[in-house]
């Protein structure tokens, strides 16, 4: 049986003007007849994801997007704190249905989280994750220090940025191999614990830091 999707959408809004069914029973009508005419939902993939754009809470962004046909659909913004309870298998998230510790997955050590129940809250201690933001900064945001310090490096919040507030063109190009080509690009998935895992490791540290 042919039904015109149009007179459908129609039907629906002239109902729903003129109060002759509920709006939960106008909505219901609707959809119930958009898929008997064979309606399909979008397939969307939910990725864990990292930019190293800050916002007005911290240095360095999280979310969860929403990925269909390669394009972003959906972004929900998460804190530093949030992140690691969603990579870690402890918070419900779209992006970890099954509540996987990702952490373990992917062999990233030392990222501990702990549940504290009197306080009934999570202590984390994610040194990776603490220390993402010196990927873009020379000084940690919000903290001066004497430039001969930074300079020599000889500072507990010195970052590893060849620039201010970014790096350089040859830092950028290490970054691409995590798919950031330009600092406004969002690092997905899997990349995001490669790159986890890429800061962790002395030797990339000291390769990134070269001049």
């Amino acid at each position: 049986m042919h039904v015109n999707k149009k007179a459908l959408v129609s039907d629906f809004l002239r109902s729903f003007s003129m109060g002759s069914v509920s709006r939960t029973g106008a909505f219901g009508c609707l959809f119930a007849g958009l898929f008997s005419v064979g309606m399909t939902v979008p397939q969307i993939d939910y990725s864990l994801a990292i930019s190293l754009q800050p916002n007005w809470q911290e240095p360095i962004t999280y979310a969860t997007l929403g990925i269909h046909k390669g394009k972003i659909v959906s972004t929900d913004f998460l804190s530093s704190h949030e992140f690691i309870l969603v990579a870690s298998g402890h918070l419900q998230n779209k992006a970890n249905p099954s509540k996987v510790n990702l952490f373990e997955a992917f062999q990233i050590a030392n990222c501990e989280v702990e549940y504290d129940a009197p306080f009934r809250s999570y202590w984390v201690d994610c040194p990776m994750i603490d220390r993402l933001w010196k990927l873009r900064y020379r000084v940690k945001p919000g903290e001066t220090k004497k430039e001969s310090t930074v300079i020599e490096g000889d500072c507990s919040n010195c970052g590893w940025a060849r620039h201010d507030s970014a790096p350089d063109s040859v830092q950028v190009a290490m970054l691409k191999e995590f798919g950031l080509h330009h600092l406004s690009d969002w690092i997905v998935g899997e990349q995001v614990f490669n790159l986890l895992k890429a800061t962790s490791n002395s030797a990339f540290i000291s390769r990134y830091q070269s001049p």
